[in-house]
């Protein structure tokens, strides 16, 4: 099969705390990216494209005889294919942001 790293997969928004989005994509462990800013379409159910750079963060530290884990996988946010935000929904917020700015 190979090394999948550095290979584009889908994976799904399934929870958000401030600007992490927490995507599952399938693997043994699911990865956290930071929300693209000024982007409300990154929510819950949205499915986006990610580049995998990692399977697994874990790294043996100092001192340490066996490895740790942070139980997430390292992976880059490329974009949003879909999202369960509306599209009037979505132009509603433009509209009422850009009339705030006048």
């Amino acid at each position: 099969m190979g090394s999948l790293e550095g290979k584009v997969v889908v994976g799904e928004v399934f929870h958000i705390i401030k600007d992490d989005l927490y995507i599952d994509f399938g693997a043994k462990f699911h990865c956290v990216c930071k929300k693209p800013r000024n982007s409300n379409q990154y929510v819950r159910g949205a499915k986006v494209k990610l580049r995998l750079n990692d399977w697994e963060l874990s790294a043996r530290f100092l001192g340490s005889k066996t490895d740790l884990t942070l139980l997430e996988a390292d992976c880059t946010l490329l974009g949003l294919i879909s999202s369960p935000v509306k599209s009037d929904t979505l132009n509603q917020t433009i509209k009422r942001l850009t009339s705030d700015l006048k």
